[in-house]
């Protein structure tokens, strides 16, 4: 068979549609962190449990987000189409039957059905990003419309729930999910079906430079400081919400502040695909690194609603500048596919980890300062374990 009728066959995994299709799939998936801080008042108040106790239901989520990650590593020989399938039915029963469910372990099962799910689907999306022909792009605009969507979840958040209740919040989570059903098409079956579209570019040439031990050792090391500083983030990015109303904002306010600093991290994505590596990979992380632990000093200072406007939106401006970075340096290690595998599973499970263990520090008195401590010290730690792998090129 010629090369020209070969091709005719494969996928072409670059086309529009599949990458409109793995950003928009992504936004849904991991829309549960993004309005996480607004979930989690509303656990407490419709739940009547303590912010501890409605971090852990987040977290068991979040888990389930690990384990959906995790399955795929073994079943990634199967069908794609038929995996992106099956998450989006396990998260539109996780959310199906989260409706008038008050028991707090029951709903836990619920939210970790729906976690599961939306593992599955998030790691696919991540799969074929790493077989395109620009995944540093592809990744800053994954990032962007994640955003998008949680910023217009965060906007319409407390009308949705005032007229419908958090059971009204499940119920357009679920149909958002059913329409993703279209999308499926576009996506590949196998990675072998597409892995050749890219014999003159990315795919080939990559796998025909020499792969080194030392390589192997800084993505691992990348991906174990992205788990703790991810871990950290996430940790006092869920409990934002009680952080602003323990200042005295009003929980209107704190939704307004979150919803601001969502297009501002919005606003960071886009200046990552304008600017690409312009400035190389260093700089810009440690940049990042800088502004995110200024964020999380500021909002230790209890102080007035100006303040706390400033620290979250400096937060996610560093979270979200950083993370197309950290992507490309850990694409740029990879040469086998088990880095970016390993990618997929440390964005869950710091997801799973950073809730659940920043509820552990709070406790049942509800200080919110460990939260914070955590969060700092998680930055400094995770930046100094990814700085070596970022002066690769």
């Amino acid at each position: 068979m010629s090369q020209e009728n070969l091709e005719s066959k494969l996928f072409n995994v670059n086309n529009n549609y599949t990458v409109a299709s793995v950003v928009i799939c992504s936004a849904v998936a991991i829309l549960g962190l993004l309005i996480g801080p607004l979930l989690i008042g509303e656990y407490v108040s419709v739940l009547d449990i303590s912010s501890a106790e409605a971090g852990f239901i987040l977290s068991a989520e979040m888990f389930g987000l690990t384990l959906g990650s995790l399955i795929i590593i073994t079943i990634l020989n199967k069908n794609w189409q038929s995996i992106v399938k099956i998450s989006l039915s396990l998260m539109i029963l996780g959310n199906f039957l989260s409706l008038h469910i008050y028991e707090p372990y029951i709903f836990i099962l619920c939210r970790f059905v729906t976690g599961f799910g939306a593992g599955m689907l998030m790691t696919m999306t991540i799969q074929v990003i790493g077989l395109m022909r620009f995944p540093d792009k592809i990744y800053a605009l994954w990032t962007a419309v994640q955003l998008f969507l949680g910023a217009l979840a965060m906007l319409f958040f407390s009308t949705v729930v005032q007229y419908g209740g958090l059971d009204a919040i499940f119920v357009i989570w679920s149909v958002l999910t059913a329409s993703l059903y279209v999308s499926i098409k576009f996506y590949p079956s196998s990675r072998e079906v597409c892995l050749l579209i890219d014999s003159h570019d990315r795919a080939y040439e990559k796998s025909k430079k020499q792969w080194s031990k030392k390589s192997y050792q800084l993505g691992i090391l990348s991906l174990i400081g992205l788990f703790i500083y991810y871990s950290g983030q996430t940790g006092v990015w869920v409990y934002l919400e009680r952080i602003g109303t323990s200042w005295g904002i009003s929980p209107e306010q704190v939704t307004s502040i979150l919803f601001f600093s969502l297009i501002i991290g919005i606003l960071a994505s886009v200046i990552v695909m304008l600017f690409g590596d312009k400035f190389g990979r260093t700089l810009p992380i440690t940049f990042s690194m800088i502004i995110a632990a200024l964020s999380i000093i500021i909002l230790m200072q209890e102080s007035n609603i100006y303040l706390f406007t400033l620290a979250t939106c400096l937060f996610n401006f560093a979270w979200y500048f950083f993370l197309p970075y950290i992507c490309s340096v850990i694409s740029t290690l990879d040469n086998d596919g088990r880095l970016l595998t390993g990618l997929s599973v440390t964005f869950p499970a710091a997801l799973a980890a950073g809730p659940a263990l920043v509820a552990i520090l709070i406790g049942h008195g509800g200080v919110l300062l460990p939260c914070m401590i955590f969060g700092l010290f998680a930055t400094i730690l995770g930046y100094f374990l990814m700085l070596p792998s970022s002066r690769i090129k």
